[in-house]
């Protein structure tokens, strides 16, 4: 491109940008709010040049500046604040979610792809399901022309169970059929009946989920793990059990909730109490915490106070196809606290920690590479 023509294209960014700060559509506020509430502060500049970035691909992909403009704001977005590392930074390399199918396996043993609308198409009568929000609902449905409250009356013990199990990189929600809705995180799976029986409502999880329950005093809602089970009439609850931790915990937002131990003991808990059970010494434990930390990732975030860098990962690990690697044992310790969106490129989330701690990170293709800086 010839030095005219490079005059002509920064003309037009320079025009584009300032329209696009002096009349700021809703889009664009939401997403500078948005931005505000990450691991660290960004610079109001550069969220606005990202804006920019977003907006010129749908309406300047057909300028002649439109290869100078989108090569200019890759530069300034995503460039470190030492000018000789810009040419290395035009390139960036972008770490997002990892994309998998969330599958529902029926009673007759049918595997059903949710993310195929040809598949889901044979979900008719049986769920609804809503791709836009990623969630199935049992609610409402009816089974052999029979309706909720016959077959609650008739029915002692539910014999058709589905199963849904979700990948790495995806959540998904499920209402069942009582109106209880369920968050399931990625890496989890969930077995429940089609329809309750009239005596309880009964599910598995293996994994983490989030549990708004309908109140129902004469049909006990129970969840069971592989360590314990939960047993509420209606309440908000956290539970993660995942089979690779060191530990089960229960952590109650709002009702209460009895939790008898297969151990013999049983405890009761109250909102704010989270109890933990260690798997190797088979203990107990129960303590006040801030449930946000626990909840955070039914929103897409995740919420942390003095976590160890070595536990964020294991969470980061879940949602994100990547490796990581240590080089030392210190950065394994660095603490941080904030606000991480679970949907955003991770790259330039780490790129964000890193600015505010003494650990770098190095990315070769999947695998992180993470590096103790020393301050000195």
């Amino acid at each position: 491109m010839t030095e005219e023509k490079y005059s002509k294209a920064f003309e037009e960014i320079e025009k584009t940008v300032s329209k696009i700060i002096e009349n700021p559509d809703k889009e664009d506020l939401e997403y500078l709010e948005y931005r505000k509430n990450t691991i660290s502060d960004i610079n109001v500049n550069r969220a606005w040049l990202k804006i920019l970035f977003k907006r010129s691909k749908k309406y300047l992909y057909y300028s002649t500046a439109a290869a100078a403009l989108i090569l200019f704001i890759s530069v300034l977005i995503f460039a470190p604040s030492k000018e000789e590392s810009v040419i290395e930074s035009m390139i960036v390399q972008e770490i997002m979610p990892a994309v998998g199918s969330v599958t529902l396996q029926l009673a007759s043993g049918k595997i059903v792809d949710l993310s195929s609308d040809e598949n889901a198409n044979e979900l008719s009568g049986i769920v609804v399901l809503d791709k836009s929000v990623g969630e199935i609902s049992y609610e409402d449905i009816i089974v052999d022309n029979i309706d909720e409250t016959t077959y609650n009356q008739s029915v002692e013990t539910p014999n058709e169970y589905n199963e849904l199990t979700t990948p790495k990189g995806r959540s998904f929600s499920i209402v069942l059929n009582d109106g209880s809705r369920i968050w399931l995180n990625a890496q989890s799976k969930i077995k429940y009946p089609v329809r309750f029986g009239k005596n309880e409502r009964r599910i598995q999880i293996a994994g983490e989920a989030f549990f708004d329950v309908k109140h129902d005093p004469q049909r006990p809602f129970i969840v069971e793990t592989t360590d314990y089970s939960v047993k509420v009439l209606g309440t908000k609850f956290n539970v993660n059990a995942y089979a690779q931790e060191e530990s089960t915990s229960t952590t109650l937002v709002s009702g209460s909730v009895l939790i008898p131990m297969k151990t013999g003991s049983e405890a009761i808990l109250t909102p704010g109490d989270q109890l933990k059970f260690s798997r190797s010494d088979k203990s107990i434990s129960i303590q006040k915490v801030d449930v946000e930390l626990y909840t955070s990732w039914v929103e897409n975030n995740l919420r942390i106070e003095q976590m160890p860098l070595d536990e964020i990962f294991k969470i980061l690990m879940r949602r994100y196809d990547i490796n990581v690697y240590y080089s030392d044992d210190i950065s394994k310790s660095e603490k941080f606290s904030g606000k991480i969106p679970l949907n955003d490129n991770l790259k330039i989330v780490l790129d964000q920690m890193s600015k505010v701690s003494n650990v770098d990170f190095q990315f070769e293709k999947n695998l992180v590479v993470v590096k103790y800086r020393d301050s000195k």
